[in-house]
């Protein structure tokens, strides 16, 4: 897989691409104690991205979340968390916990490569 994090295109709910009218799509993940839910998440490629990850605890390393490709290293406060995340080509986006023990993957799609009926 190819990494998303390039930024030279411009500008979880059920599938991808759920049409954004505000100009962004939104995904929601969870941050428990022992990781991250779900392990991969798909959102479509050239919308940016309103991620709200739930926290549900702080006495773990799950809650200092890192996204090398994209720079991104936040503490995540229990409860709602937001990361803004720019328009990504295709590809699979990584994140882990700070040491490395838990991750998940945001898998970024075409938006007609995500729809439904092309999942199969």
């Amino acid at each position: 897989p190819r990494s998303v994090a390039s930024r030279d295109v411009p500008g979880s709910g059920p599938g991808p691409g759920t049409a954004p009218a505000a100009g962004y799509q939104d995904l929601r993940t969870y941050q428990e104690v022992d990781g991250y839910l779900p392990a991969n998440a798909v959102i479509a490629a050239g919308i940016p991205t309103r991620w709200t990850i739930e926290s549900a605890s702080s006495r773990s390393c799950a809650a200092f979340l890192v996204v090398p490709d994209l720079g991104i290293e936040v503490t995540l406060q229990k409860g709602d968390n937001v990361i803004e995340l720019p328009a990504m080509n295709p590809g699979t986006l990584a994140y882990t916990c700070s040491m490395g023990m838990y991750g998940g993957t945001i898998t970024v799609v075409d938006a007609e490569a995500g729809s439904p009926s092309a999942r199969g």
